[in-house]
């Protein structure tokens, strides 16, 4: 990676090369074979080059050298690439004995502790779920009671909060159901934080040449189902573009606006947790016994 300011020469095993005045020469290290594919990719489209100038040179840095402007270049060899390519491939060909890496092991004892308490939750949950389907009618008819009158659409669970709290003090009052789905999207945030801590976090830093393919497969699904519906959950997520198929016939057409996103939350979150605990005893299961 270097500055606009380079000369470029020739070495004796005719690969070009640039000699740096001033510059910074990066070793980057991979032991998975997607992740080198991902920064080759991104060095032959530019990202990397655009990525490493924003996440280097940010203000206080510019800043500090008293400079206006500086522009990175980015450099990376094929036949580097291809050794690094070779090499990995040789590698992930031939498993790791998972218990020669201490810190694999701990992290793979922290999510089986986890699960000790992992499939209760998702139980419990679901328990929950069948609850709010079963009150539906009822938590739609207590909501048009304090949605304006003009209201159409419902953006975020941050506006239905503010709806709800405006209405404390009138003849408004909270009933089961109203309180049934604060509590179920309470819950459903607490359980995918604990997913996040104990599972994906875990999961990220055991290495990959101690996982089969299959392993590889169901950590990557485990880790972007927990990162989607933690997203989801967030108060500002836009509800119109939240459905789930199966509760969309529960809602009728002029209503969806108000109700379709806010109810499909339910359901969407529930199915994943669900589908998170299975493939994370896949994953377990895929270990030889110690």
């Amino acid at each position: 990676m270097d500055e606009e300011n380079h000369q470029m020469e020739q070495r004796d095993d005719s690969r070009p090369y640039f000699r740096r005045q001033k510059g910074i020469i990066m070793a980057v290290g991979f032991d998975d074979p997607d992740a080198l594919e991902s920064v080759w990719t991104s060095f032959k489209s530019g990202k990397l080059n655009a990525a490493l100038q924003e996440a280097l040179l940010t203000p206080s840095i510019m800043h500090s050298v008293e400079a206006s402007k500086i522009v990175l270049h980015t450099r990376l060899f094929e036949d580097e690439y291809t050794l690094c390519h070779d090499e990995l491939y040789i590698q992930t060909s031939k498993r790791e004995n998972v218990q020669s890496m201490h810190n694999d092991m701990t992290m793979i004892a922290r999510i089986k502790e986890y699960q000790k308490f992992l499939n209760q939750d998702v139980m419990s949950v679901r328990d929950l779920e069948n609850q709010m389907e079963h009150s539906l009618g009822e938590f739609m008819a207590v909501l048009k009671q304090v949605f304006p009158n003009t209201m159409t659409k419902l953006q975020n669970l941050q506006e239905l909060e503010t709806i709800i709290k405006d209405a404390q003090g009138t003849k408004f009052k909270q009933n089961g159901s109203l309180d049934l789905y604060i509590q179920l999207i309470e819950r459903m945030n607490k359980l995918y934080q604990e997913l996040y801590i104990s599972v994906a976090i875990p999961l990220l830093q055991i290495h990959s040449v101690c996982e089969n393919e299959t392993q590889r497969k169901a950590k990557e699904c485990i880790v972007e189902k927990i990162r989607y519906i933690s997203k989801l959950l967030r108060s500002d997520t836009d509800l119109q573009k939240v459905s789930h198929p199966g509760w969309s016939v529960k809602v009728i057409k002029r209503e969806e606006g108000l109700f379709l996103g806010l109810i499909s939350l339910v359901p969407i979150s529930v199915e994943q947790a669900y589908d998170i605990d299975l493939l994370i005893d896949e994953y377990m299961r895929q270990f030889p016994d110690r």
